[in-house]
């Protein structure tokens, strides 16, 4: 099981197939494949892959994606972000960025604010709290109809046996071994090798602080 050296300097092109993965976990289990495993189902190893991928999601930047669902309505300032939102990274109107401010900056700039209608040129999102994007000043009629464009990190969609790709660099998949092995030596059972298990999570700490280095924080 090789331990990455060289790493893409961004989070882009490639795919993860996370049954290869797998392929990678079963003989570290004295497993030939899945028919083989005796302290563990592969339902739970899609499981520990699958709280690997979530965990990696709110702690690295590498999944991100670029939403332009949102149509923006004369007069009003607050969106529904979408669901799988962890953090905006950039919103733009029709192309142009707008600036991120905090509810403080806001409230030092303008006393009103929360009614103040106009030219949008900024965005907020800790007024309503991560579900929602409050853009400043709310649109008026040349920010309305106009599209909203967010750069966002986002929570992946659930893995599993029928969905197990992932759209992240090929020289991170080690990371999701690791932390599966660790989740498989850590249960309870005749099989848990706590000391195994242990040493499994420091090689995913470490990982991320090298991809958190590389790439950033996810929020």
């Amino acid at each position: 099981m090789p331990i990455p050296l060289l790493w893409p300097s961004s989070p882009n092109p490639g795919t993860v197939n996370l049954v290869l993965a797998l392929g990678d976990v079963y003989p570290a289990l004295h497993a030939a494949g899945v028919n083989d495993l005796i302290f563990w189902t592969n339902d739970e190893l899609y499981t520990f892959l699958d709280e690997a991928v979530q965990r990696l999601a709110r702690i690295v930047g590498c999944f991100t994606e670029r939403d332009t669902s949102i149509t923006t309505v004369l007069n009003t300032g607050t969106y529904a972000l979408p669901t799988d939102q962890i953090a905006t990274v950039q919103a733009d109107l029709d192309g142009v960025i707008l600036r991120p401010r905090t509810v403080h900056e806001l409230e030092a700039l303008d006393v009103g604010w929360p009614s103040t209608v106009g030219s949008t040129e900024a965005f907020a999102q800790d007024v309503q709290g991560t579900a929602e994007i409050t853009l400043y000043p709310a649109c008026n009629a040349g920010s309305a109809g106009l599209t909203l464009g967010l750069v966002l990190h986002v929570l992946p969609s659930t893995i599993n046996a029928s969905s197990a790709s992932l759209g992240v660099p090929t020289c991170i998949r080690d990371y999701f071994t690791f932390r599966t092995l660790a989740a498989a030596r850590g249960k309870q059972s005749k099989a848990e090798m706590p000391d195994v298990a242990q040493w499994f999570t420091g090689l995913g700490d470490w990982m991320e602080q090298i991809m958190t280095e590389l790439w950033g924080e996810a929020s």
